[in-house]
């Protein structure tokens, strides 16, 4: 069955994580896209994991994932002597994708005003780390550059050490997300008779726009003089990622909800203690020792799948972390179909995430 997006015509330049996401997501839903790759294939071919721990360019589980139904073809872009081709390809195209630096497109004859030249409906969708204005806009950036920049590490990590980096590539795949939804959006327009245009997007301005509590704890911090950061040992008390039996758990437990949690370990006798109901942070020492180390006793005599219907009982917000392979067993996730079954000629046959959406 043909999907949602049958018929929109998608041109891919990307090399990283955020434009293949994108791209990716376009593809998975019906657009007929076309990679293009310089000879010897992009970075992500570098990337594992690989079946049977045996690195290979056509092997890449990080690439393999991030380019299902696409066509491809090699071409390299940054040869100005490809810019012909480039250009009729593009023509072809409703949307284009890239994520090179800042006007090297152009320098090599394919930039915005090329690529728009005699046509008012295409939708180039530009992204770089920073942006394609602004100071920084030719600053080179990663994924750990998207973070820090951005605002997420500002929270990560122990006190008294620096600040750590989300895992994988946390910021790729929003940038990937935003960058797709933006794109949808302006092709609708051209759908209703307006006109495309060039969409810029920046994964560390991606990340600042998303920073939930941390924006508002930054914007009091701003009035009150003291700013947050990173949590020292024993100022969390009952909050945050925990050892059980068989891995780890997260039972919001602190603050309001810390009297359910004190029933749910069985421990009502330390709501009789006169500072109980104190602020986390501002919590005795010895009573916030003796909160959490029940807490922890309590997780570790039982293991994910026991604790978690016994905190929604007490209507505690939970969760397990899981594993890889919990998460390919998981039986919510095999009743709804979200691991499809690919082959490949060289990786053989694997078992990918399906669409996000159905």
């Amino acid at each position: 069955m043909a999907g949602p997006l049958a018929g929109v015509r998608v041109l891919d330049l990307s090399r990283e994580v955020a434009g293949a996401y994108a791209t990716k997501l376009l593809a998975d839903y019906g657009a007929d896209v076309l990679k293009l790759e310089a000879p010897g294939g992009g970075p992500l071919r570098r990337f594992g994991p690989f079946p049977g721990d045996d690195p290979h360019t056509e092997r890449s589980g990080l690439f393999l994932h991030l380019n299902t139904n696409k066509r491809s073809r090699v071409l390299d872009a940054t040869d100005p002597a490809n810019a012909e081709r480039i250009l009729a390809l593009a023509a072809e195209a409703d949307i284009v994708v890239e994520d090179f630096a800042p006007g090297d497109p152009a320098s090599w004859g394919w930039g915005w005003e090329a690529l728009s030249a005699g046509r008012d409906d295409l939708v180039l969708l530009s992204i770089t780390p920073f942006g394609q204005t602004g100071p920084y806009r030719r600053y080179r950036g990663s994924e750990i550059t998207a973070q820090g920049f951005g605002g997420p590490m500002h929270m990560t990590g122990h006190a008294s050490l620096g600040p750590l980096k989300h895992a994988g590539h946390f910021a790729g795949y929003h940038a990937g997300i935003v960058s797709a939804f933006a794109a949808m959006l302006l092709r609708l327009r051209v759908e209703a008779g307006g006109r495309g245009d060039w969409i810029d997007v920046s994964l560390a301005e991606c990340q600042a726009c998303s920073r939930d509590r941390r924006s508002t704890a930054l914007l009091a911090a701003s009035y009150a003089g003291v700013g947050g950061g990173r949590g020292a040992t024993g100022l969390r008390v009952a909050a945050g990622v925990r050892p059980c039996a068989d891995g780890y758990v997260n039972i919001m437990g602190a603050g309001p909800r810390l009297h359910a949690l004190l029933h749910l370990i069985h421990r009502e006798d330390l709501l009789e203690h006169p500072d109980i109901n104190a602020p986390m942070t501002l919590m005795p020492p010895a009573l916030a020792e003796e909160v959490e180390g029940a807490y922890r006793a309590w997780l570790d005599e039982r293991t994910k799948r026991e604790i978690i219907p016994l905190a929604q009982e007490h209507h505690l917000p939970c969760g397990a972390l899981q594993t890889t392979q919990d998460l390919i067993e998981d039986p919510h996730f095999l009743e709804r179909g979200v691991w499809e079954p690919i082959d490949h000629p060289e990786a053989g046959r694997l078992r990918y995430p399906g669409r996000p959406f159905v």
